[in-house]
């Protein structure tokens, strides 16, 4: 296994997605319950979460054939962290609404499309690029909700967290963007 720029680029905009998606995939129920709207309100956030997950990957997946895993790993990025800010922004039950629309449509496609990404540039060790980029993954996933439920706690709002995981949602699209030509180089060669 050989780090690549375009592979430790991957690694990073995937470590980052995972602390970014993971703070509204966390905080959407206490988002919703912020607004005093009821269980119900609560259900329908996750039902249209995961009815947008449903038709993603097909989706997703044929953004890949035509823009490839770089541009559409950033472009999923970009649509999630615009969900994430609409969650916290967009006033009344829309907010939730939005975020859990592109939450569902974005983050288990994305995770998939890095995966597939990391896979193509991996060479002969595609198992322990994998496992390494699974573990940044992981490492997000963990830092996002410790840091945005302190910055929730002191704030007393999910306002400024959210606007942190959507700011690592760009970074991570914009690593995985600025990949894009080195890993057509990358994957060419092989």
């Amino acid at each position: 296994m050989r780090w690549t720029p375009p592979l430790v680029k991957l690694t990073f905009a995937y470590g980052v997605f995972g602390f970014g998606y993971i703070v509204t995939a966390t905080f959407l129920v206490a988002i919703v319950r912020h607004l005093q709207s009821g269980g119900l309100f609560e259900s329908i956030v996750w039902l249209v979460t995961g009815l947008a997950a449903i038709p993603s990957l097909f989706l997703w997946q044929r953004l890949t054939v035509r823009m490839g895993h770089a541009k559409t790993f950033a472009a999923g990025a970009i649509i999630e962290g615009i969900g994430v800010v609409a969650s916290v922004s967009v006033g009344g039950i829309a907010g939730p609404l939005i975020g859990g629309l592109l939450l569902g449509g974005t983050f288990i496609a994305i995770t998939a499309i890095g995966l597939q990404a990391g896979r193509l540039l991996a060479g002969a060790a595609p198992r322990r690029v994998l496992a390494l980029m699974t573990a940044a993954f992981g490492v997000g996933q963990i830092i996002g909700p410790i840091v945005a439920g302190t910055l929730a706690d002191s704030t007393g709002s999910f306002f400024l967290p959210s606007l942190l995981a959507a700011a690592a949602l760009l970074v991570s699209g914009f690593a995985a963007f600025s990949a894009r030509n080195q890993m057509s180089a990358v994957i060419a060669a092989r």
